[in-house]
């Protein structure tokens, strides 16, 4: 009986393992759900590891994400605000064409505020 009990903790692990692998997989494979952008500048704002972060994105009469730009004063300079500065973040929002970016590994908070933030400002930019 022991054994069966042993054996049951290792299938629920590997069934935790296998379901966490494919969660994984799905968000890597799936694209975002293209958004229907209307023209114009929007803002929005999310919450970072310092604070406040704000997204700023420029969307054209095609509905074309042409511009972003992420500012987050009291983001860690050597960390986060490292990414906000040489435009790591922006970039990802332009060459996604969505707020769902994959954010930069180590400056988790700020990638969040920067994710809520886009979404934030592309939501409002939704026809």
């Amino acid at each position: 009986m022991k054994k069966w009990k042993d054996r049951r903790v290792y299938v629920l692990l590997g069934a935790v393992i296998l379901a966490g692998v494919i969660i994984i997989a799905y968000k890597n494979i799936a694209p975002p759900i293209p958004l229907d952008l209307r023209a114009g500048t929007f803002t929005g704002t999310g919450e970072g590891y310092g604070g406040q972060v704000s997204v700023t994105v420029s969307i054209d009469s095609e509905g074309t994400i042409t511009a972003a730009a992420v500012s987050g004063d009291n983001e860690s300079a050597d960390i986060g605000g490292k990414y906000i500065a040489d435009g790591t973040f922006a970039q990802q929002i332009i060459d996604l064409q969505h707020y769902d970016i994959d954010g930069v590994s180590g400056a988790t908070y700020t990638s969040y505020g920067v994710r809520e933030a886009a979404e934030d400002a592309l939501t409002q930019a939704e026809n």
